[in-house]
């Protein structure tokens, strides 16, 4: 009988960490000669399909015979309900994101647009760029859009990649909350806790990767317990672990830190049981790491001079606390908690503000310290928000911390040792990262891995609770209280004057800024009159605030094939790369240059531009953009 036949789940979670090495042994593989492209990808995949069908022929054989899913038919009245509600909600943001593009302002500025580069260097090797966070970045999640994006000729399918992570996480769950003993029951009941997530449910309809990081440290730490379950050392077993953390890693750097005592944990107990061989497990890992994440650290160790980079050095100050005191640690775990606090009334959420102030005052520290704050973040309860970068999870959070407590203060606590470590691993994940990094505005997508880590724990108490049918009807309640979280996106809504059923797909790329559509659309039909082929960008130096990816959209129908587009030097420490193929003596035959939109500098007449001897002049502009063309080409 095969695992996917003996644990479904579990089956699942192994076929996708088969699947995750591919996506990246492929690119990396092909990358590494310059032929990332269409017909070698294409090629790869059908060689890996035909290798996957004939493995299954030598040892399988047959179709497999879920018996377990028909449990899923057994569900009556309100747990029927639930299953059928958390389907439903699933497939609607599906069509969110199937329906509307990407126009997320990280993806805008960086997600997408290193997908490009790739897809027109036909390498992922560093580029030279004007924001460093293209490079640095772990780029699993963008490796699969740009497969995605290659194979299918256009962005329509690169929102599900974080889709299908929200339908692993919940399938994830319920492989967890099975090993630690809970029963079907406790195993939907997890599930539907960790999909209904408000930021879960706006995050899976965009590009960025908070989900696909959610769903690898979830394989992991199914996988992982399998290895701590386990009467004995088992191999395979430690290899799925060992591959699903290094993807973990190769998604996202905050992965380090949630992982960590999950690792841990994992590491005492294959101590404990290979004794002296220890080093063969670990081998198991360290390989497993350098092997997924080995082209991505060289080029950072090249470039950055270290293979976990934050970039620039004036980078580090961004993210990284500077104070390990205890007052510090406190301030960052309640600011953190207070994204979950919001509520729909301004006189509720400003008390639990002044209650998180005086809080801070009693510590002895400021409420937004810098060296524990990210720049430009404000402690605030915040409104409660259908913004992918911004919701929170009151609701949700209620009812983990009502678990939680429930849990602790009952005997099971002491009985219980599997569940017990394994609520301590969740709850140290959040001390180590609020311990390291800066509290900023952003930072409840970042506490979805979080949610959903701990939501096997809900499951778990919730099977155990007396008074069922109210339990089961609470979840259906908390279900349907997500509901506006997946039609009503702030910036791909269902209904009203803006809905992304109605509006332009162009016009949906700049959603979040509206006036910039003019300009670019009137660019590009600018540059698609001239004859030229390489633009150049000129963007200035560590730009967040300049969207780079539509202009691929629009002077490439998407597929990257007609224009090509690259960054001029701009003093950063990306420039040395002008200097390796094929960037070297790029001659552009046309230049854009975008000023950063600033309502204390007004729109600056900018002057003529000299790019390898070659003097360039203004031939059109619209704030925020100009254009210039070689001398001799003029209009």
């Amino acid at each position: 009988m095969t695992e996917l036949e003996q644990d479904w789940q579990q089956g699942i979670l192994t076929g996708v960490i088969v699947w995750g090495s591919a996506v990246v042994l492929i690119a990396e593989g092909l990358g590494s000669i310059r032929q990332f492209a269409l017909l070698p990808v294409a090629c790869a995949w059908l060689i890996f399909d035909m290798a996957l069908f004939l493995a299954w022929r030598r040892w399988v054989g047959h179709w497999p015979r879920l018996r377990q899913l028909t449990r899923l038919t057994e569900f009556k009245g309100s747990l029927h309900l639930l299953l059928i509600i958390t389907v439903v909600m699933v497939g609607l943001v599906g069509i969110t994101a199937f329906v509307a593009p990407t126009n997320n302002w990280d993806s805008m500025t960086y997600h997408m647009a290193r997908v490009m580069h790739w897809l027109q260097n036909q390498t992922l090797a560093h580029y030279p760029t004007y924001y460093s966070p293209q490079l640095y970045h772990p780029p699993w999640a963008e490796l699969t859009i740009a497969h995605f994006q290659m194979l299918s000729g256009g962005d329509r399918w690169a929102n599900g990649v974080q889709w299908l992570s929200c339908i692993g996480s919940g399938i994830g769950v319920a492989a967890i909350t099975r090993q630690l003993g809970a029963t079907a029951r406790g195993q939907l009941l997890a599930a539907a806790f960790a999909v209904t997530l408000p930021i879960g449910l706006l995050q899976a309809a965009t590009t960025q990767n908070d989900y696909v990081v959610c769903f690898w440290l979830v394989c992991f730490v199914a996988k992982g317990l399998q290895v701590i379950k386990a009467e004995q050392i088992d191999w395979a077993l430690n290899l799925k672990a060992a591959v699903a953390v290094a993807i973990a890693f190769l998604t996202k750097t905050s992965a380090y830190l949630l992982a960590f005592p999950f690792l841990l944990w994992l590491f005492i107990t294959l101590l404990h049981k290979a004794k002296w061989r220890i080093w063969q497990p670990t081998l198991t890992l360290t390989t497993s790491i350098v092997l997924i994440n080995g082209g991505h650290f060289w080029r950072n160790w090249q470039l950055f001079g270290a293979p976990i980079s934050d970039g620039p050095p004036e980078f580090a100050d961004v993210y990284s606390v500077e104070t390990h005191s205890l007052a510090a640690l406190l301030s960052n775990l309640v600011r953190n908690l207070g994204f979950h606090l919001s509520t729909p009334s301004l006189w509720l959420n400003a008390q639990l503000n002044g209650l998180i102030t005086r809080f801070h005052h009693l510590l002895g520290i400021e409420p937004n310290d810098p060296r524990i704050t990210a720049p430009g973040s404000t402690l605030g309860i915040f409104p409660i928000s259908f913004n992918e970068d911004l919701a929170g999870n009151s609701i949700h959070f209620v009812v983990l911390s009502l678990a939680l407590l429930s849990f602790i203060l009952s005997a099971q606590f002491r009985r219980q040792w599997l569940v017990r470590n394994y609520l301590l691993c969740g709850v140290g994940a959040y001390i180590v990262f609020c311990g390291l990094l800066k509290w900023q505005v952003y930072h409840s997508r970042h506490h979805l891995s979080l949610f959903v880590l701990m939501a096997p724990i809900v499951g778990w108490v919730l099977a155990q609770l007396r008074w069922q049918q109210w339990i089961n009807g609470l979840m259906v309640a908390i279900a349907i209280a997500s509901l506006p979280w997946v039609v009503n996106a702030e910036f791909r809504p269902w209904f009203g004057s803006q809905t992304m059923f109605i509006t332009p797909r162009t016009a949906q790329y700049f959603v979040q800024r509206p006036w910039l559509q003019d300009p670019y659309q009137n660019a590009s039909a600018f540059l698609q009159k001239q004859s030229c082929q390489n633009i150049a960008l000129s963007f200035g130096y560590e730009k967040s605030q300049v969207w780079e990816y539509p202009f691929w959209v629009l002077l490439n129908n998407q597929n990257g094939q007609n224009k090509t587009l690259r960054h001029l030097a701009n003093g950063g420490i990306t420039d040395v790369l002008q200097s390796q193929a094929p960037h070297t003596n790029y001659q552009p035959c046309a230049v854009i240059e975008f000023q950063v939109e600033d309502k204390a500098t007004p729109f600056q007449k900018v002057k003529p531009l000299e790019i390898n001897g070659q003097s360039y002049s203004i031939v059109w502009e619209q704030e925020p953009l100009t254009i210039f063309l070689p001398v001799d080409d003029r209009l």
